[in-house]
């Protein structure tokens, strides 16, 4: 069992204020801002290259987001040619193409900042996956300015049968919700919100120490645009790790300060409901 988390295009186009991702004008490089560095690709595979690296494989779950990877040209010629796959999107781009009969589970990022237009069709999209029997969440991010309406805007997502998830804001080494108590208090309180300390503050966040024992590389693997193949999200973007020709058929140990969920949740560390 693997699941193979691919980053389709680093391009997205929403702008979101609280975003820590910065695509570069050349639309191949992103800015993490967290890292401090820009990781570049020369180009992004096509489709048809996508399902001729993924297949081999055989993984539990192909995992896809970016970016966003509906701006993929190539995304719903994968679909169709592999299975079964997950999603995370702002499910804002054209999903009458793909194949949502393979699709287990569908992450719908929500943004408040929309114009209305695009969350009316944010609304019928999600509506019509899951009309394909699909599972699909839709994921929040709260920042201490948006904690009472983020809540607001779950119940109702919840009032319609879908499950929602409220991710803290994070990804500034500056910020911390220690800043911000009664905001927290009120994040701990309700269902939605996943994680735990870990996503309390950059600095001193995630999980720290030596020689961990990781599944990054092993059963976990993160794909960039270009094909290459690095034991975790947070390696790749730091430019602390190298590609690697393939999976690891070991567990390998590891000191880095593991600051991305995307790595401890599949890596060192159990993701909190």
């Amino acid at each position: 069992m693997n699941h193979v988390i691919s980053f389709l295009t680093w391009r997205c186009g929403l702008g979101c204020p609280y975003c820590g991702y910065a695509t570069q004008p050349d639309n191949l490089s992103v800015l993490y801002r967290p890292a401090g560095k820009v990781f570049k690709v020369e180009r992004e595979i096509s489709g048809q290259e996508w399902l001729a690296l993924l297949l081999p494989f055989n993984a539990d779950v192909y995992d896809f987001c970016g970016g966003e990877p509906l701006k993929h040209p190539g995304f719903a010629h994968i679909t169709h040619g592999l299975a079964p796959w997950a999603i995370t999107s702002n499910t804002l781009g054209d999903v009458s193409k793909l194949n949502l009969k393979t699709c287990r589970s569908w992450t719908a990022s929500f943004h408040p900042h929309i114009d209305k237009e695009a969350q009316v069709e944010f609304w019928n999209h999600i509506r019509y996956i899951k009309g394909y029997g699909v599972d699909v969440a839709v994921t929040i991010v709260a920042t201490p300015q948006t904690v009472d309406k983020v809540i607001e805007q779950c119940d109702r997502f919840v009032s319609e049968g879908f499950h929602c998830n409220i991710h803290p804001y994070y990804d500034e080494p500056g910020f911390s919700w220690n800043d911000y108590p009664v905001q927290w208090e009120k994040l701990t309180r309700v269902p939605y919100t996943r994680y735990d300390n870990k996503l309390k503050s950059w600095l001193g966040g995630g999980i720290q120490g030596q020689n961990k024992v990781c599944e990054g590389g092993h059963t976990y693997f993160c794909i960039a645009p270009d094909g290459r193949i690095f034991p975790c999200l947070w390696g790749m973007l730091s430019g602390q790790v190298q590609p690697v020709p393939q999976p690891s058929r070991l567990v390998r140990t590891c000191s880095l300060h593991c600051p991305l969920p995307c790595d401890f949740c599949y890596g060192l560390g159990g993701k909190t409901t």
